[in-house]
């Protein structure tokens, strides 16, 4: 196993490690249109922590599917309205790069009105309708079944 995959591997590990131990019950089971309403001034709250946390392992295992060649969800530059129902159906295979792209664009300095994303109109029914457990929960399987690949093709010992 080369260096950077067993970084990527590590480091999504971590985080996903770290958002299960912040203690925030109360609020997994709430979805984020509704936690963005209840905490829409304090976005300090634990439960944004670990909605970080989760978006931060994403991110690795994201790259550890582009880095391997793994086709591990959608093809947001080919994203189409009607894949929403697909996308929604099959989390455990699409949230990583859900997650990716929704934090990616959000803070991407070249988008200056949300509205200007075409994609985040087509994400965010999605990601908004979720709570944080799902959220988890999906990310956690998706990250075995990369780990499940890549051991498959004898990548990882």
């Amino acid at each position: 196993m080369d260096r950077s995959t067993k970084q990527l591997i590590q480091f999504a590990k971590h985080y996903l490690s770290l958002a299960k131990r912040l203690q925030c019950d109360d609020d997994l089971d709430m979805p984020i249109k509704e936690l963005d309403n209840k905490f829409e001034s304090d976005k300090k709250n634990p439960v944004y922590l670990r909605l970080a946390h989760l978006a931060s392992a994403a991110f690795r295992i994201v790259n550890l599917c582009e880095g391997h060649g793994l086709v591990r969800g959608y093809n947001y530059k080919k994203y189409k309205e009607d894949e929403n129902k697909i996308i929604a159906s099959n989390l455990d295979y699409h949230i990583a790069y859900l997650l990716r792209d929704h934090i990616g664009h959000n803070e991407d300095k070249k988008i200056k009105k949300k509205e200007e994303d075409k994609f985040a109109k087509l994400r965010e029914p999605i990601i908004k309708n979720l709570t944080p457990r799902d959220i988890e929960n999906h990310l956690r399987t998706n990250f075995e079944m990369v780990i499940k690949e890549l051991k498959r093709r004898k990548k990882l010992h």
